[in-house]
């Protein structure tokens, strides 16, 4: 199924439109499709030239590919956003990305120790505890 988007000629806002829609069919399970709007959303939003805004579609394409255990791709992903989360001091998005990271090495048989820590004292020093759950499942699965 081919998704056109008309009505906006704002790059960002068809780059997240993309987002959107690649978020609701990877909840609906709609895999390929879902694949097809991440990769648009990313390629999207590199054209609108946001930087701000990389991190965040880096990070969910990343988790993306990480369910699909595609993990060159996640890690690819990852590594990417986090260059640009370091470079420009965006915490909020570390949280995520340590939490994403933590995982991978989780599915890759590797400790995950240290981004648990890593994401745990920027949850405290940020007060992002919407991440609250997600830090916890990661300790858990950690053991």
């Amino acid at each position: 199924m081919k998704i056109v988007l008309n009505g906006s000629r704002n790059l960002l806002d068809i780059a997240n439109n993309h987002l959107t829609i690649a978020r609701a069919l990877f909840a609906l399970n709609r895999f390929e499709e879902a694949r097809e709007e991440f990769d648009q959303a990313v390629a999207g939003i590199r054209k609108a030239g946001k930087i701000n805004f990389m991190p965040e579609f880096l990070l969910e394409r990343a988790k993306f590919h990480l369910h699909q255990q595609d993990f060159p791709q996640a890690q690819t992903d990852l590594e990417e956003a986090q260059e640009i989360i370091d470079r420009c001091g965006m915490e909020l998005y570390a949280v995520d990305a340590a939490l994403l990271r933590g995982n991978l090495n989780l599915d890759l048989n590797k400790p995950a120790h240290e981004e648990y820590e890593i994401a745990k004292r920027l949850i405290d020093k940020t007060g992002y505890h919407l991440r609250d759950g997600e830090l916890e499942e990661l300790g858990k699965r950690d053991l």
